[in-house]
Protein backbone atom coordinates (compact mmCIF):
# COMPACT_ATOMS: atom_id res chain seq x y z
CA UNK A 1 0.00 0.00 0.00
CA UNK A 2 1.31 3.44 -0.90
CA UNK A 3 0.32 6.46 1.14
CA UNK A 4 0.00 9.52 -1.02
CA UNK A 5 1.08 12.85 0.40
CA UNK A 6 -0.33 16.09 -0.89
CA UNK A 7 2.20 18.13 -2.80
CA UNK A 8 3.62 21.12 -1.00
CA UNK A 9 5.29 24.12 -2.55
CA UNK A 10 9.06 24.18 -2.34
CA UNK A 11 9.32 27.36 -0.28
CA UNK A 12 11.38 28.15 2.77
CA UNK A 13 9.72 27.23 6.00
CA UNK A 14 7.85 24.59 7.89
CA UNK A 15 5.50 22.42 5.82
CA UNK A 16 3.11 19.80 7.17
CA UNK A 17 3.80 16.42 5.58
CA UNK A 18 1.41 14.26 7.64
CA UNK A 19 -0.18 14.27 11.07
CA UNK A 20 2.54 15.22 13.55
CA UNK A 21 5.22 15.30 10.81
CA UNK A 22 6.66 18.38 9.15
CA UNK A 23 9.55 19.29 6.91
CA UNK A 24 11.62 22.47 7.05
CA UNK A 25 12.63 23.31 3.50
CA UNK A 26 15.54 25.49 2.37
CA UNK A 27 15.24 26.13 -1.37
CA UNK A 28 16.78 26.21 -3.84
CA UNK A 29 18.90 23.41 -2.36
CA UNK A 30 22.58 22.99 -2.93
CA UNK A 31 25.60 23.15 -0.65
CA UNK A 32 24.64 24.46 2.77
CA UNK A 33 20.90 24.45 2.11
CA UNK A 34 19.59 21.27 3.66
CA UNK A 35 16.11 20.25 4.69
CA UNK A 36 15.08 19.12 8.16
CA UNK A 37 12.38 16.87 9.52
CA UNK A 38 10.20 17.36 12.57
CA UNK A 39 8.09 14.74 14.33
CA UNK A 40 5.86 15.54 17.30
CA UNK A 41 4.40 13.00 19.70
CA UNK A 42 2.62 14.54 22.67
CA UNK A 43 5.13 16.79 24.45
CA UNK A 44 8.08 15.23 22.61
CA UNK A 45 9.63 16.84 19.53
CA UNK A 46 12.16 15.09 17.31
CA UNK A 47 14.22 17.35 15.03
CA UNK A 48 16.08 15.62 12.22
CA UNK A 49 19.06 17.81 11.26
CA UNK A 50 19.26 21.39 12.48
CA UNK A 51 20.40 23.45 9.50
CA UNK A 52 23.66 24.95 8.36
CA UNK A 53 23.87 28.25 10.18
CA UNK A 54 22.42 30.21 13.07
CA UNK A 55 20.00 32.30 10.98
CA UNK A 56 18.44 29.19 9.46
CA UNK A 57 18.35 27.30 12.77
CA UNK A 58 16.78 30.27 14.60
CA UNK A 59 14.14 30.64 11.88
CA UNK A 60 13.30 26.94 12.12
CA UNK A 61 13.21 27.08 15.93
CA UNK A 62 10.89 30.12 15.85
CA UNK A 63 8.53 28.31 13.48
CA UNK A 64 8.51 25.24 15.73
CA UNK A 65 7.85 27.36 18.81
CA UNK A 66 5.00 29.10 16.99
CA UNK A 67 3.46 25.77 15.94
CA UNK A 68 4.13 23.73 19.06
CA UNK A 69 4.75 26.33 21.76
CA UNK A 70 7.88 26.66 23.86
CA UNK A 71 8.80 23.43 25.54
CA UNK A 72 11.10 21.97 28.12
CA UNK A 73 14.41 21.16 26.38
CA UNK A 74 14.27 17.71 27.96
CA UNK A 75 11.39 16.99 25.58
CA UNK A 76 13.42 17.75 22.45
CA UNK A 77 15.59 15.17 20.72
CA UNK A 78 17.87 15.94 17.76
CA UNK A 79 18.98 13.33 15.27
CA UNK A 80 21.99 14.30 13.17
CA UNK A 81 21.95 12.08 10.09
CA UNK A 82 25.63 12.64 9.33
CA UNK A 83 28.58 14.97 9.94
CA UNK A 84 28.18 17.55 7.15
CA UNK A 85 27.90 21.04 8.64
CA UNK A 86 24.54 21.74 7.05
CA UNK A 87 23.00 18.98 9.17
CA UNK A 88 24.23 19.86 12.67
CA UNK A 89 25.61 23.38 12.99
CA UNK A 90 22.26 24.61 14.39
CA UNK A 91 22.18 22.08 17.26
CA UNK A 92 22.87 24.72 19.93
CA UNK A 93 19.81 26.74 18.98
CA UNK A 94 17.53 23.93 20.13
CA UNK A 95 18.74 23.31 23.71
CA UNK A 96 17.93 19.65 23.18
CA UNK A 97 17.77 17.17 26.00
CA UNK A 98 19.24 14.51 23.70
CA UNK A 99 21.31 14.49 20.52
CA UNK A 100 21.59 11.25 18.60
CA UNK A 101 24.29 10.58 15.98
CA UNK A 102 26.45 7.66 14.98
CA UNK A 103 29.89 7.31 16.56
CA UNK A 104 31.45 7.94 13.14
CA UNK A 105 29.46 11.17 12.71
CA UNK A 106 30.41 12.40 16.18
CA UNK A 107 34.08 11.72 15.47
CA UNK A 108 33.89 13.75 12.25
CA UNK A 109 31.93 16.56 13.93
CA UNK A 110 34.56 16.88 16.64
CA UNK A 111 37.35 17.10 14.08
CA UNK A 112 35.59 19.61 11.82
CA UNK A 113 37.30 23.00 11.83
CA UNK A 114 35.34 26.09 12.81
CA UNK A 115 33.38 26.97 9.66
CA UNK A 116 34.35 30.64 10.00
CA UNK A 117 37.98 29.61 9.56
CA UNK A 118 37.42 28.00 6.15
CA UNK A 119 38.89 30.94 4.18
CA UNK A 120 42.07 30.69 6.26
CA UNK A 121 42.52 27.00 5.43
CA UNK A 122 42.89 27.38 1.66
CA UNK A 123 44.96 29.47 -0.73
CA UNK A 124 43.05 32.73 -1.25
CA UNK A 125 43.64 33.07 -5.02
CA UNK A 126 42.24 29.66 -5.93
CA UNK A 127 38.80 28.28 -6.73
CA UNK A 128 38.74 26.73 -3.26
CA UNK A 129 39.57 30.12 -1.74
CA UNK A 130 36.75 31.79 -3.64
CA UNK A 131 34.35 29.05 -2.58
CA UNK A 132 35.39 29.34 1.09
CA UNK A 133 34.98 33.14 1.05
CA UNK A 134 31.55 32.75 -0.51
CA UNK A 135 30.47 30.33 2.22
CA UNK A 136 31.77 32.64 4.95
CA UNK A 137 29.89 35.58 3.42
CA UNK A 138 26.66 33.60 2.98
CA UNK A 139 26.31 31.71 6.24
CA UNK A 140 26.34 32.89 9.88
CA UNK A 141 28.10 30.44 12.18
CA UNK A 142 28.30 32.69 15.24
CA UNK A 143 26.41 31.33 18.24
Amino acid sequence: MVNHIDRTSYTEGLHRVADHCSAWLEPPGGWGLSNSGVVRAGDEVLVIDTQNDMRMARAMRAALDQCFGSRDPAHTTIVNTHHDLDHWTGNGVFDAGRIIATDAAVKEMRSTPDPDSLPDLVEPDTAAGAWARGQAETFDYTA
